[in-house]
């Protein structure tokens, strides 16, 4: 070896990994770990050469772990959604409101409401109809106000209306313990 000239230097089989703030403040230590990159030793020390038959099992391996991943993933999202959606009323059901419903009234409300839910669509004013499914619409309100007599006067209306739009429904006790239901035609507001 000649004076002067420092020994020739073995690639390290294994070396940490580098930041690039240290990369960029070592410039010596940076040219190092490049050039034990581009020498292959982390293959022979992380793992299998690219294009070996190990190599080509090993990136199948791979290959099968996202896609097994991704069924997993998948599976989760569908049982996450049939839980979610088993709590949920069914779409042709529409969903019906009453404000604050007590007492007497509150049982009226709930069977005027109960009673535009399974009507035709025919007989209800089209405000109160969905276009898209031919239902009574979400959220419909049943608001019953008591007089003397032990008869109500009942408006059902959607849930964004203005003062006094409705359709007009009257309750009267039958004597015999029945019930009667008068309804009157759709007020816009």
């Amino acid at each position: 070896m000649p004076e002067g000239e420092a020994p020739p230097q073995r690639m390290p089989t294994t070396m940490e990994p580098i930041s690039p703030e240290l990369a960029l403040v070592d410039p010596d230590l940076a040219r190092a770990h490049l050039a034990w990159l581009e020498s292959g030793a982390r293959h022979q020390v992380g793992g299998p050469v690219p294009g070996s038959a190990e190599g080509r099992a090993w990136h199948r391996f791979e290959a099968a772990a996202k896609i097994v991943a991704a069924l997993g993933l998948a599976a989760s999202g569908f049982l996450v959604a049939l839980f979610v959606a088993r709590d949920r009323p069914a779409s042709a059901a529409p969903v019906l409101a009453t404000p604050a419903a007590v007492g007497r009234s509150g049982e009226i409300e709930q069977r005027i409401l109960s009673l535009v839910a399974v009507s035709e669509s025919r007989r209800l004013p089209s405000t109160l109809i969905d276009p898209s499914t031919g239902l009574p619409k979400n959220n419909l309100q049943a608001v019953c106000r008591d007089s003397r007599s032990g008869s109500q006067l009942c408006v059902v209306r959607p849930a964004q209306h203005h003062p006094g739009e409705g359709l007009y429904v009257r309750y009267t006790p039958g004597a015999d313990g029945g019930e009667h239901f008068t309804w009157y035609p759709y007020r816009t507001g």
